[in-house]
């Protein structure tokens, strides 16, 4: 299935990640609230997710990132009632009424203040999953670009906020994006430079 096959790109990715000699590394875990942009017709459908992240240090200022999430969008086309669910399939070329997302992406953070605020661009995959139609769901191309802050709790502890705009290209014609703030709890930890 093309859901084991992310599922393990994405383990081995983050594993080949932790073997590295990098000095400082970090996870963290999430949930968020999204709204689809103009692309994402009607405008403002909301949605629900959750993530984690897992970020190695790649330079002084800048970091490796990986990111695996889930985003859920109920009732995203066109609009209240399942028995208009043909205009979505006319327009969208799915049936867009229960849609899913599962984004697979690795990218560059930045940090331009201390190791607090960040900037960052990921890119990767996200299988798009339809509730009603198997054969709606397929992989699409996906980035991401994001800004966020580090609170500092404790000693290796850090609540952070970002705010990210996610492109999925459904085909040529059309687009599934949406804006997300995700609130994590991150855990951080130092390895050994071998």
């Amino acid at each position: 299935m093309k859901q084991d096959k992310i599922l393990s790109f994405s383990i081995v990715l983050l594993l080949l990640l932790s073997g590295k000699s990098w000095s400082q590394s970090n996870m963290n875990f999430g949930v968020n609230a999204a709204t689809g942009s103009k692309w994402f017709l009607p405008n403002g459908k909301r949605g629900l997710g959750a993530s984690v992240e897992y970020v190695d240090m790649l330079l002084k200022h800048g970091t490796i990132r990986v990111n695996l999430g889930y985003d859920w969008f109920e009732r995203r086309f066109p609009g209240v009632s399942e028995t208009k669910k043909q205009d979505s399939i006319r327009v969208l070329g799915i049936n867009g009424y229960n849609i899913s997302f599962i984004p697979i992406r690795i990218g560059y953070q930045h940090f331009l203040f201390k190791d607090a605020a960040f900037v960052y661009a990921e890119t990767g995959i996200a299988r798009l999953i339809t509730r009603y139609s198997n054969a709606d769901s397929r992989d699409l191309f996906t980035y991401a670009l994001g800004t966020g802050y580090r609170f500092p709790i404790k000693a290796q502890q850090y609540l952070q906020l970002s705010f990210t705009y996610n492109y999925n290209r459904l085909n040529k014609f059309r687009n599934l994006n949406y804006f997300a703030f995700r609130t994590a709890y991150g855990l951080g930890f130092r390895k050994e430079n071998k």
